[in-house]
């Protein structure tokens, strides 16, 4: 077969990818076309149903403004959607031929937990018992922390492996033995008695640990050896010593006096993988994990079979099997003319075979795709049969075009990307035309003082603070919006920056959910997909409102009800001590049903009769949830989460239809419990219950670089530059026998290894380095760097205005592992970042062996946050007021002095009745040697010395204590250590002053109940510099405000009343009075007083 009539189009990112497609649709059924084809002829598969949506509302727009009015109304007889829609409706009209229903039920969206499930019930005790004792022998796949090993996730990816590339489950067997043949062909052979292996071992066990006891020299390295052997030899005589435990034997390292005495124990243990019990543990393990995988293939057909049912893959097998059919094949060669393919990249080898078959039957395709994204290989995509398509079709007839122009970037991003990632992905097998884009986009002078990349220095020790250090530098972007001026696409107009336009790319979702939640402690609300709906005060209601309609006797979902529909208007406590010493609950028709039980009785002799979306939308109306929902804090995502708990219950009915069973109420919360349980998803043990995924302007979009194929933001920071590869040789791995591809039949000779890891947690050990070495290692090393390389180019061309890189540096170096992977032929890493550059300072970037220089804004991060200036947002509080009763919300229990006036509802007055007082102005402030943009970490410096400026020091050591802060705080290069010592004489000056031989008390913490409209609160906080006169307190504040002007001081000061306003109440509970309060400018120069009524103690 020869590619003729094929058409590959490049598409590379920004480049017009839907627009080529539309176009070529429009072109084949225009009435202008020369080679024009009926709408039904037409073959159009895209990868999502966005796309497909996206692309059948532009093609039916495009043939109404050609007046092709009749084609646009026939466009629904088009093949046209995801490839599985497509497979599904040539099942669907052509079932009869393959001797199959046309009433086609599909299992949707649950096909992977169902082949789990499947998989788990054909596996009987004894059979699971095995896997169990080999697994723990090689400790396969093991957790110490939660003490457990998995042998379930080879075996799942065996299954979805076999069935991506249509490989049957009796062909697993023999790719078991083939596995083991490869892998013993890495090992040296065994010996023909293990027995002699362990006598050894044991013999030397016994001699060096008494060696080591005589001469132990007190070392920890020394300590922990012993420790190593005695545990050995007690697990040798148990019978239970792990292959891990030779493997560290065989590098035990006590300290170098003692080094010598186990020196033949380590020739002793490095013997293990000639161990004949090893070779029979990772035969048995291999056989045992590819036969169990087979198994669970069969039973899930036989679970679909049993229930008429198709997934996905069903229906691309079911396909493929139908278009090879005679009868089937005539017809459909007389009707089709034309397919149009769209993300070929991501196509998986069956899908290949399917869009193979369809060629040879239209006879005109056009696959549009980028191999330089393909990154879905995790999802069943192959990109090294991807290559091979393309080298057979450029080679054997078919047609190569390209997009190049990309419309999406600044002219300074397609640049930097174009040239950076010709020359990385060169050694990958990319020639030049196939990677260079020229930009499209023109140049606005907005941008001018805007640099095209931003380099975010972490300043960190490990991934928690990289995500605090990454979450620092978006409040700052967010705190200077007009900084960032971006494109708005919808009005073609430049504004200022605004969260939704920036997007966090993380490689792990464990990180983004880290992310999420510093953002969150900065109050900075983050796009990402979040489990807990079942914890949030909402999907606590309706899951306790259908509990208790189910059960009238559910007295816990009836105090739930009550406590967040505001405790029938009584106080808590009131109502805790009426409903004890209520002996029954309220029955149905009683004088004291009211609240909530008179909103939702009506629904219990309808439950029988709902089905559970019914009972689900009754309760919710019945309850007013919405209205509750618009009184508790952030109401949008409390209202969009009503709609993710409808589509649980939904989903509830759609499992219920595949399984043939009838769908209730109790059912329905049983699989409320289901999805709320964590269970072991991947490497991570996660709930299914999602919230929603808040889609406004007022979101940061975190997401992995995967899920971002495909979008564009105007601001993309790049995190965790610093990723190691995440394969080896010892993972799953499709592979492929013979070279080159076969278009007759691209599904043969398709193939899966699997080695089992025998060492546990040990991973750098000599059986590695063998891996690693082999062909097959190399061939899985190869893939990761080629992967590694497209993700990082997904990632740089995701922004259209703004790329930030975000890297640890960590003792003058860069952890940059993962970006380093764009090298060029020698291996050097292409980029020149420049780390060294100042906090806020402008520097260049360049791409080595071009002539691409790049301005970068550099910012210095660390995690630090001042929880003073910028406290946690309060926890979300539930308790609501009566049902129909007012909105207000209460403040929390703790109040934060930094608060706004409005969360003071006890001093209110006090704050309004505060006056500007005097101002005294010192000799001079603070002088800056350069300027800078983060004025809280140089107040951090600023407050530090002041605290710690006490009397008696000699110059020497304030200066030497100045220079330390700043250099700790990284403000060396904007402040002089000499200024921080005038800006500490001019403040002691101004108290000696003002109030001779007053005591001074620095950074004093204070904290106590005040009284507010809703009872009692708790306030904490700490002052800055306290003075004791014999008259009473004063209270100074410091401020880092770096105005000079008296205006300016009077404008800024307002901001700090709350806070002054706090301590003075509580102060004044001491029994003395609060004389006056001041806010220090030490970088001013100066002092503001604020003035308040005289303050009295709150009251008991």
């Amino acid at each position: 077969m020869r590619a003729e009539g094929i058409a590959i189009v490049g598409a590379s990112a920004g480049s017009g990818k839907t627009f080529r497609l539309t176009q070529e649709v429009i072109n084949a059924v225009s009435n202008n076309s020369v080679n024009r084809i009926d709408v039904e002829s037409l073959v159009a598969v895209t990868f999502t149903r966005k796309a497909h949506s996206e692309l059948e509302a532009r093609i039916r727009h495009a043939l109404a403004r050609g007046n092709a009015h009749a084609e646009a109304l026939r466009l629904p007889l088009a093949y046209l959607g995801t490839v599985h829609a497509v497979a599904l409706r040539l099942l669907q009209e052509f079932a009869i031929d393959a001797g199959l229903s046309p009433n086609v039920d599909v299992v949707a969206g649950h096909e992977t937990k169902l082949l789990r499930q499947a998989f788990e019930r054909t596996l009987d005790e004894s059979r699971r018992q095995h896997l169990d004792e080999l697994a723990a022998r090689l400790e396969l796949g093991v957790d110490h922390r939660a003490r457990r090993t998995d042998w379930v996730s080879p075996c799942a990816d065996i299954m979805d492996l076999a069935r991506a590339n249509r490989i049957h489950p009796d062909a697993l067997p023999e790719m078991a033995e083939r596995s083991i043949a490869s892998l013993f062909a890495i090992m040296p052979p065994p010996v023909a008695d293990g027995a002699v292996l362990d006598a050894a071992l044991a013999r030397e066990l016994e001699v060096s640990g008494q060696a080591l006891r005589r001469s132990d020299d007190g070392r920890s390295n020394t300590a922990t050896a012993m420790q190593l052997v005695e545990d050995a030899q007690t697990r040798l005589r148990d019978g239970t010593l792990r292959w891990s435990v030779w493997a560290k034997l065989a590098t035990i390292a006590p300290s170098k006096k003692c080094d010598v005495h186990v020196a033949d124990l380590r020739l002793a243990a490095e013997r293990y993988m000639e161990h004949p019990r090893l070779h029979d543990d990772l035969r048995a393990m291999t056989r045992a994990i590819f036969e169990a995988a087979r198994a669970g293939l069969v039973a899930y057909q036989d679970w679909k079979r049993e229930r008429r049912v198709v997934d996905y893959v069903d229906m691309l097998d079911g396909a493929l099997t139908l278009v090879e059919e005679p009868r089937v094949e005539a017809e459909l060669a007389r009707r089709l003319r034309l397919v149009v393919v769209d993300e070929f990249q991501d196509t998986s080898p069956i899908q290949l075979a399917l869009f193979l078959r369809l060629h040879a039957l239209a006879r005109r395709s056009v696959w549009v795709g980028d191999r330089k994204q393909c990154i879905f290989e995790y999802a069943g995509a192959d990109p090294v049969l991807m290559d091979a398509v393309a080298a057979w079709v450029e080679e054997t007839g078919g047609a190569r075009d390209r997009l190049i122009h990309n419309y999406r970037s600044r002219p300074e991003l397609v640049v930097l990307s174009s040239e950076l990632f010709c020359a990385a992905l060169a050694p990958h097998g990319f020639a030049r035309p196939d990677v260079a884009a020229t930009a499209k986009r023109e140049r606005r002078p907005e941008h001018d003082r805007l640099p095209p990349l931003g380099l975010w220095r972490l300043e960190t020790s490990n991934t928690a603070e990289d995500a605090e250090a990454v979450a620092e530098g978006v409040r700052r972007l967010l705190d200077a919006p007009h900084e960032t001026p971006v494109l708005d696409r919808a009005t073609n107009t430049m504004r200022p920056l605004r969260a939704g336009d920036v997007a966090v790319l993380a490689a792990t979702n464990d990180w983004s959910r880290m992310l999420a939640d510093a953002l969150h402690a900065r109050g900075i609300r983050a796009a990402i997909a979040r489990a807990g709906l079942f914890d949030t005060p909402e999907g606590t209601l309706l899951d306790a409102a259908l509990r208790w309609l189910l059960d009238r006797h559910d007295e816990l979902a009836a105090a739930v009800l009550d406590a967040l529909t505001g405790w029938a208007g009584a106080d808590p406590d009131a109502w805790l001590t009426a409903r004890l010493r209520r002996v029954d609950p309220v029955g149905p028709g009683d004088p004291g049903e009211e609240g909530w039980r008179a909103a939702i009785e009506p629904l219990r002799e309808r439950l029988a009769v709902l089905a559970p979306v019914e009972a689900v939308d009754a309760a919710i109306g019945a309850l007013d949830l919405v209205r509750l929902c618009a009184r508790w804090p952030d109401p949008t995502q409390r209202i969009a989460n009503i709609d993710a708990l409808r589509a649980i219950a939904e989903d509830y009915e759609e499992r219920c239809a595949q399984e043939r069973e009838a769908a209730t109420v109790a059912g329905l919360l049983r699989y409320f419990d289901d999805v709320r349980t964590p269970t072991l998803q991947r490497d991570e043990v996660l709930p299914s219950d999602d919230q929603h995924v808040p889609g406004d302007d007022g979101a940061i979009v975190v997401c992995t670089y995967h899920k971002s194929k495909g979008l564009e933001w105007p601001v993309v920071v790049l995190a965790n530059l610093d990723r190691a590869e995440r394969r080896d040789a010892f993972e799953v791995t499709p592979e492929a026998a013979g070279a080159g591809f076969d278009p007759e039949r691209p599904l043969a000779n398709r193939s899966i290894r699997y080695w089992p890891w025998p060492l546990g947690a040990t991973k750098n050990a000599p059986l590695a380095d063998r891996a690693e070495a082999s062909p097959e290692g190399q061939a899985v090393s190869l893939r990761e760097r080629k992967e590694r390389a497209r993700l990082l180019y997904v990632g740089f061309t995701r922004a259209r205005d703004h790329l930030v890189l975000a890297a640890r540096v960590s003792k003058h170096k860069a952890k940059t592992a993962w970006l380093d992977v764009l090298a060029d032929e020698e291996g050097d890493a292409l980029l020149d970042l420049p780390f060294e550059a100042a906090d806020g300072a402008t520097a260049t970037t360049a791409v080595r062996g071009t002539e691409v220089r790049v301005d970068t804004r550099v910012l210095g991060l660390g995690p630090r946050r001042d929880p003073r200036d910028r406290p946690e947002p309060p926890a979300p509080r539930w308790f609501a007021r009566p049902l129909g009763g007012a909105t207000t919300a209460r403040p929390g229990y703790r109040i934060t002095p930094s608060a706004e006036v409005t969360g003071w509802p006890a001093h209110a007055t006090l704050v309004g009745a505060a006056r500007i007082g005097a101002i005294d102005h010192f000799a001079r402030g603070i002088p800056l040697d350069a300027p800078t943009r983060d004025y809280d970490v140089l107040g951090q410096a600023v407050h530090g010395f002041l605290a710690t400026d006490v009397p008696g020091l000699a110059p020497a050591e304030r200066l030497t204590r100045a220079a330390r802060l700043l250099d700790g705080w990284r403000m060396a290069a904007h402040l002089r250590a000499e200024s921080l010592l005038v800006a500490g004489d001019a403040l002691r000056a101004w108290v000696d002053r003002r109030w001779p031989g007053a005591r001074w008390r620095r950074e004093l913490p204070i904290e106590g109940p005040v009284p507010s409209e809703h009872g009692e609160r708790w306030l904490s906080g700490i002052i800055d510099l306290l003075l004791e006169t014999e008259e009473g307190y004063v209270l100074v504040d410091h401020k880092s405000f770096p105005a000079p002007h008296e205006a300016a001081w009077r404008a800024k000061c307002v901001a700090f009343v709350p806070q002054l306003a706090a301590y003075s109440l509580l102060l004044a509970g001491t029994g003395r009075p609060v004389l006056s309060t001041w806010i220090h400018l030490p970088v001013g120069g100066g002092a503001v007083e604020i003035t308040f009524p005289r303050t009295s103690a709150p009251r008991e």
